[in-house]
């Protein structure tokens, strides 16, 4: 037994042990905090390259980096994926290697693309440059030039660098100038071919292995011309050798009968040279004869010589005037005598160089400076005898310095002319009227009008365009100009219309801008102007339209701006106090002003009343009106008769006029302005709704009216603000506020107002006939909340989401022979782009200035109108409407003639027209 506990101890012994060992080691680990897992890493490599530029032609390139933990690799943009892939794209811890492979780019454009590498949240991009498909194309081959000559402009489209070559001496580049990555207008000046023979030129551009080449034809006409026109012979007489340049055969001929020149040698064949004797001349007077070289088959085809000899003891000098240009030169003047003589000139910018003397013959020099005087000047230069009163006076004229061709020179030179989209004629010899973007007198310069809008000019604009002293219309807008507005602009005293909106200008506004009174346009917005408006714009009495928003302005506005008769018709809550985020313009309310008297506030007064049917209510009230707009026949009431006049001036609501009473709730606010304090707190807002305070409104009319329900009640809201944009709230139970400012154009334009938001959409709940949404088509919600409104209540009956003319809610009509003058149809847009119809192509429900109702608005309106006026005892008949709608269907009618005759379909003057779709209202019918 005891044998057997020993057997046992020691094969437990060593069990026993490594158990102990394994509870200390157990022990020892609880007693150490354990170590945290490390967070998933991507390290790459500093030799590997993580911007690698692969070839047009494609290629791969490999990315070595060690991960912690499983990655993946992955494009950000998942277009590129056509051009290049990433391989693999995941994998695990560890070292790794992802190839990048891109295929061929056929495209002109350099092209990108980022790879990343993520494992856990730790990532590394790999920006993927591909080179473009090197381009050089140029858009004509060949040119035929005439014989005398010109230029020819080559336009070269590259996307490389490129180098030009003119292989003939007779074809010259205007400029060395090359560009890349873009379209360039290459010049080249063609001289005139004096060779008799037709010649072939060639202009070669090339990039590397890519090249171009351009053929340049130039045909010869017949000519004869002479080396020297002009030969002074002194009294002793002598030889007189003419040489002659001629491509056919010629005759000679004296123009009088001259005994004292004598020809001594038959002219060649080619280059001819005619030899005479000039006898010597006894007689006290000079004398002159000319020979003329002629085509006897075309005597235009012609050249003449002139030979002078002098008398004894004579000056002689061989022409009398010269004319010289603005920038002047050097006057050569060779002077023939035997006498002693003195050099006189007349005025300081004709200066006299050191002549030289060969036998009888003085050769004298004289510099003529450059004329920087804005006329033409005239100069003398006599040469007189020291010892007789005998002389010869030489006239010197010179015309002005062209200021306005050299202002649209530097306009030219200022705003890289060069790329500009159109060029044509800049800078060349032919008249500025004729160039581009340019109307002008020309003899002299006169430039009237610049109109280069969207004509990619970068650059500034010149100091010189001040000397443009009778520009009318400066039109630099949607172009890329920077700098400030150069002061010299302000001195273009003539000018009515100035554009620089949408430029990248930075600086003031200059101050003196108030010197262009005549300025009734004035476009600055879309720029990084600074500072406030000038206080001088206040002279401006002619500025109608000004436009400053989207700048940096800030600043209180100057009281003298406040003040100008048309501030309101600048429309300042839109387009002058919108300006860039952290910029802001003010106004200090005490330049304002503030209304005193409220006693007329709530007034009400009658302007209608019905004499059939129960009554159809139009309420008119406004805001923006102060205290001094409200007295009898003051501004309140002129525009709500007004309004009321133009609601009823049209069909069907003309002929419905007696079913009407309209109510005039006179409403006085603090300050005529949004800016201020206003009855109805109207405010803009920055997607240019005008939002005012409709419940108050709705107070405003219950008390008047004495009811707590508005139903059916239409109120027309008068904003005292001059802009084109504006909205109509819609309640459910007939309720509606259309909001009509007067715009911009206080006849047509707010008369077109009233019809369309009180008139179409208020009354008639019709809906537009134009694009307002920013969706293609509607969806089926849409049509299905549309097609509801219709049904139930009748509204939108001018649209429908069918094009089948049987089924169209205006089918009626277009089966009906009455009414198939009025064209009426299935003609696709209105609110949407696609999937919406209209029944005519224009109508006052769309922008249109024929301010007509199509046949079934002028449906809805009757309809609505006889069952507000008769209750439901009345019932629709057909055969009534169309017996009622005489009138209307003539109206129609005539102003569809009137729109063909003048083949016009909408009017440029409500082009700003930014009307909102009518929103419905969800305020209860009694207002609280």
């Amino acid at each position: 037994m005891i044998d057997l506990m020993k057997k046992r101890f020691f094969y437990l012994f060593p069990l026993f042990i490594l158990l102990l060992s394994v509870v200390c080691s157990c022990k020892d680990d609880n007693n150490e905090p354990t170590p945290p897992e490390p967070s998933p890493e991507i390290t790459i490599p500093s030799s590997e390259n993580l911007n690698p530029v692969l070839s047009q032609e494609g290629g791969t390139v490999s990315i070595s980096f060690t991960a912690t933990a499983d990655w993946t690799a992955s494009l950000v943009n998942t277009r590129a994926e056509s051009w290049i892939a990433v391989t693999p794209s995941s994998g695990s811890k560890g070292k790794n290697e992802i190839t990048i492979t891109t295929t061929a780019n056929e495209s002109y454009d350099e092209r990108n693309a980022t790879v990343v590498l993520k494992c856990g949240s730790d990532s590394k991009n790999i920006v993927v440059t591909q080179k473009q498909k090197d381009a050089l194309t140029v858009t004509s081959s060949k040119y035929e030039v005439a014989s005398k000559g010109g230029n020819i402009s080559v336009e070269v489209k590259a996307n490389i660098n490129f180098e030009v070559e003119a292989r003939a001496d007779w074809i010259k580049q205007q400029t060395e100038k090359t560009r890349a990555l873009t379209t360039s207008n290459l010049n080249f000046t063609i001289e005139p071919n004096e060779t008799g023979d037709k010649r072939e030129g060639e202009i070669i551009i090339k990039s590397g292995e890519l090249s171009e080449t351009i053929k340049v034809y130039q045909g010869f006409e017949d000519f004869i011309t002479l080396t020297k026109k002009d030969f002074t012979i002194p009294e002793e007489g002598g030889n007189v050798d003419i040489e002659i340049k001629s491509t056919l055969d010629y005759e000679v001929k004296m123009l009088s009968d001259i005994d004292w020149i004598t020809e001594i040698q038959s002219r060649a064949v080619s280059t001819h040279t005619h030899h005479y004797t000039i006898s010597p001349n006894e007689t006290y007077d000079s004398r002159e004869a000319k020979i003329v070289f002629y085509n006897p088959k075309d005597e235009n085809v012609a050249d003449t010589v002139s030979i002078y000899q002098m008398y004894k003891g004579a000056i002689l000098i061989a022409r009398n005037e010269y004319q010289f240009g603005i920038d002047g030169g050097t006057l050569n003047l060779a002077v023939q005598t035997n006498l002693e003589f003195d050099v006189e000139v007349s005025d300081t910018w004709i200066q006299q160089v050191q002549p030289t003397r060969a036998l009888t013959e003085y050769n004298l020099s004289f510099a003529i400076s450059k004329n920087t005087e804005q006329k033409d000047r005239e100069g003398t230069i006599t040469v007189k005898d020291k010892n007789s009163d005998k002389k010869q006076v030489v006239t010197i004229k010179q015309s002005r310095i062209d200021l306005e061709r050299e202002a649209l020179i530097a306009l030219y030179k200022a705003t890289n002319g060069d790329n500009w989209t159109n060029n044509t004629n800049w800078c060349s010899d032919k008249p500025v009227s004729e160039w581009y973007g340019i109307s002008a007198h020309n003899n002299p310069t006169r430039v009237m009008t610049i109109n280069l809008m969207n004509n990619n000019l970068c650059g500034t604009i010149p100091d010189g365009i001040g000397n443009l002293s009778s520009l009318i219309g400066l039109y630099l807008s949607a172009n890329h100009l920077t700098g400030e507005i150069p002061n010299s602009i302000c001195e273009l005293t003539s000018l009515e219309s100035l554009g620089l909106d949408h430029n990248d200008l930075i600086g003031k506004i200059p101050e003196n801008i108030g010197n262009l009174e005549n300025v009734t346009q004035l476009g600055l917005n879309g720029n990084n102007l600074e500072g406030n408006l000038p206080e001088s714009m206040g002279k401006m009495s002619n500025l109608k339209f000004f436009y400053a928003s989207d700048n940096r302005l800030s600043g209180n506005i100057p009281k003298k701006v406040l003040d100008h008769s048309n501030w309101k018709y600048w429309n300042p809550e839109q387009y002058i106090f919108e300006q860039q985020s952290g910029y802001k313009l003010t106004v200090n309310p005490k330049d304002l002003y503030s209304s005193t008297d409220y006693s007329m506030d709530g007034e009400v007064s009658i302007l209608q009343t019905h004499t059939k049917g129960n009554g159809i209510k139009i309420v008119i009230m406004g805001d923006q009106f102060v205290d001094m707009d409200m007295v009898s026949g003051g501004l309140y009431e002129t525009k709500a008769n007004e309004t009321m006049e133009h609601y009823f001036s049209i069909e069907p609501f003309k002929s419905l006029r007696d079913f009407f009473d309209v109510i005039l709730i006179k409403a006085v606010s603090k300050n005529n302005q949004m800016i201020g304090e206003t009855a109805f707190s109207t405010e803009w807002v920055g997607n240019n709704l005008i939002l005012f305070d409709t419940e108050k409104c709705m107070r405003y009319v219950q008390k008047a009216l004495k009811t707590d329900v508005l139903d059916n009640i239409q109120v027309i809201m008068l904003q005292n603000c001059h802009t084109y944009n504006s909205t109509t709230g819609l309640e459910h139970n007939g309720f509606s506020i259309a909001n009509c400012p007067f715009t911009q154009n206080e006849t047509e334009g707010f008369a077109y107002m009233v019809r369309h938001e009180a008139c179409g959409h208020g009354f008639g709940y019709l809906e537009d006939e134009y694009i307002t949404s920013s969706s293609p088509s509607p969806s089926i919600k849409d049509i299905e909340y549309y097609t509801q409104r219709y049904e139930k209540f009748g509204r939108n009956a001018n649209i429908d989401f069918t094009n089948n003319l049987k089924n169209i809610r205006w089918a009626h009509f277009i089966n009906d022979s009455r009414y198939y003058n009025e064209k009426l149809g299935a003609y696709e847009g209105a609110v949407w782009t696609k999937g919406v119809y209209r029944a005519t192509e224009t109508s006052i429900m769309s922008i249109d200035y024929s301010g007509l109702f199509n046949a079934p608005s002028r449906e809805a309106i009757y309809k609505r109108a006889m069952k507000l006026a008769y209750g439901d005892s009345w019932t629709y008949d057909y055969e009534e409407f169309v017996k009622f709608d005489t009138q209307g269907r003539a109206d129609w009618i005539e102003a569809m003639n009137k729109a063909n005759t003048r083949s016009v379909k909408a009017d440029s003057r409500f082009k700003q027209y930014n009307h909102i779709p009518p929103k419905i209202l969800n305020y209860p019918a009694v207002a609280k």
